[in-house]
């Protein structure tokens, strides 16, 4: 197999690789009374739309894959009218990834969690209590531990978005970076192969 086959299978071997062992972020979740869930590499900024439900009386499931460096968890809520609020669990299927809490679960509450207005201001959590507080009830996929949280004044009309990070540990490279990656260091080898039968073909014949 010459140099060009061997970088192409070594790029393919990479993309399968990223792509079957990247970690998995998984979320059970409902709010009151829209959310949409994005991941993104800023956490100033939102980035790709995941997930999104309407109905906070059903809890929602999601799972998405990561790669690369650090990412961030944001969870854009808008409640209706009445109380209003987000309530979830999430867990990480390996080491790949830390919550910013440190473990590979973080369940909504007072810690691990930004909360920010529309405007960007970053506004105090408070919590309304535990999953299964009225008027919500309970909610079986989710943690008993997890609280509904909102701001104080459970305004209405009012959307914030709940930012927590995922701090890469042990996380696969992104496909594309590894790809790129690999043919760097195949294409070296190449050149140093050729350049080595180019040196063995000018030598003079016994």
């Amino acid at each position: 197999m010459n140099a060009r086959s061997l970088l192409g299978a070594a790029a393919a071997a990479l993309l399968t690789f990223g792509s079957a062992h990247a970690t998995s972020l998984t979320g059970h979740l409902t709010a009151d009374n829209d959310f949409s869930v994005y991941i993104s590499n800023s956490a100033a900024q939102l980035g790709t739309l995941v997930y999104s439900g309407t109905d906070w009386t059903t809890a929602e499931t999601f799972t998405t894959a990561l790669s690369g460096s650090t990412q961030y968890l944001q969870i854009v809520v808008t409640n209706q009218y009445g109380p209003g609020g987000l309530l979830g669990s999430f867990g990480l299927s390996d080491s790949g990834y830390l919550f910013s809490t440190g473990g590979s679960a973080l369940d909504t509450g007072l810690t691990g969690w930004t909360m920010t207005n529309a405007g960007g201001v970053v506004t105090p959590i408070t919590s309304a209590g535990t999953n299964g507080v009225w008027p919500w009830g309970n909610f079986s996929s989710i943690s008993s531990q997890a609280n509904w949280i909102w701001e104080a004044g459970y305004c209405e009309g009012c959307t914030y978005t709940f930012t927590t990070a995922l701090n890469a540990v042990n996380a696969v490279p992104e496909p594309a970076t590894g790809a790129l990656l690999a043919a760097g260091l195949l294409d070296r080898k190449s050149t140093r192969l050729n350049s080595s039968h180019s040196q063995q073909s000018r030598m003079p014949s016994s």
